[in-house]
């Protein structure tokens, strides 16, 4: 049987390096997404056309079982969803819709079709809440205990997606990704997205009032996209599992702000302002990691570290927002 892929929220910067990845195998890519965009890293890197492109929203069984029936799907990524603290708290009801019953919907798609060979269910390295330093690193055995919006639909896309497993054995697991940056993310709230493009244009990166010392894992989309691709055709060990996946190299938001600045030549300092959103904010963030390096080969776990993956992130920037017309079509 020939494997066809369907990536949800393939417009997003997950969503489209994992299509990309598996386009660069030659694998059959079907993308859902409910706003068809003009741009995308895979239009801007000439990709598009390789996809087959489905519209529908992510809540309608209906119209996920006649994709997944259609298209004869075999595997599916689903990337789509709220993925920033803002957004969440600012619309917490559609974040519950998307990410929750999101998830449910592709599951009991795949669950009364019952042909699907394999899901993977984003989640977050929110998932787990608010820890004590000295808990840290995060582990896939400790309870969730989300407070924040995005963190409490997080978790409860973890607990719907082991249900799933549980009680009707479809195979999926979830991936508890760190902070992922790199190119295809359009989202300038983003703390890398948004200090790249006002670098780019000869502003000042902005640093949020209390948020500077602030840790967090950053893993690179791409390195995201290789492991997660990967971690799919191991499938029948992962299957019924939470995974952290995580680059092991953590960082203040000062000193990434730092470095991207450094990236980007200019002698200019950030922009401090006060943090007008209260939604809460995790002080430190950071996984262990030994699950998913225990399931995988090092050569496919090797990450880049933040130096590399930051002038990479910038020289793509850089290369694609000179036509500001078709960025904004993207974001």
């Amino acid at each position: 049987m020939q494997k066809v892929t369907l990536v949800t929220g393939i417009n997003g910067g997950l969503g489209s390096n994992i299509a990309k990845q598996l386009l660069l195998k030659g694998e059959k890519v079907i993308g859902l997404t409910k706003n068809p965009r003009n741009q995308s890293l895979l239009h801007l890197e000439d990709l598009a056309h390789k996809v087959t492109y489905a519209k529908g929203d992510i809540c309608d069984l209906d119209t996920i079982r006649n994709i997944l029936k259609d298209h004869k799907i075999t595997h599916i990524f689903n990337c789509a969803g709220y993925t920033t603290i803002q957004s969440a708290h600012a619309a917490p009801l559609d974040c519950f819709r998307t990410n929750i019953m999101g998830t449910a919907t592709i599951l009991e798609a795949a669950r009364l079709n019952g042909d699907i060979k394999g899901i993977l269910c984003m989640e977050s390295d929110k998932s787990y809440g608010n820890f004590e330093f000295k808990e840290l690193p995060y582990r896939e055995h400790q309870a969730l205990k989300p407070q924040g919006i995005l963190d409490a639909s997080k978790a409860a896309t973890s607990y719907v997606a082991l249900s799933y497993y549980h009680n009707y054995h479809v195979p999926v697991f979830t991936a508890r990704a760190s902070s992922l940056y790199g190119p295809g993310d359009f989202n300038e709230t983003r703390l890398i997205v948004g200090s790249t493009l006002r670098l780019l244009r000869g502003e000042s990166p902005v640093i949020y009032e209390g948020v500077a010392n602030n840790i967090r894992e950053f893993l690179y989309l791409e390195d995201a996209a290789r492991i997660m691709t990967q971690m799919m055709d191991k499938v029948s060990t992962a299957a019924g599992k939470a995974y952290n996946v995580g680059s092991g190299y953590k960082y203040t938001v000062r000193e990434v702000v730092e470095q991207l600045t450094k990236t980007s030549g200019l002698d200019i300092k950030p922009l401090i302002k006060p943090l007008t959103n209260k939604a809460i904010v995790i002080s430190e963030q950071f996984l262990d990691c030994s699950r998913m390096l225990s399931l995988l080969p090092s050569n496919v776990t090797q990450c880049l570290g933040l130096r590399e993956g930051l002038s990479k992130t910038f020289s793509w920037y850089k290369r694609f927002t000179p036509n500001k017309e078709e960025f904004r079509n993207a974001a």
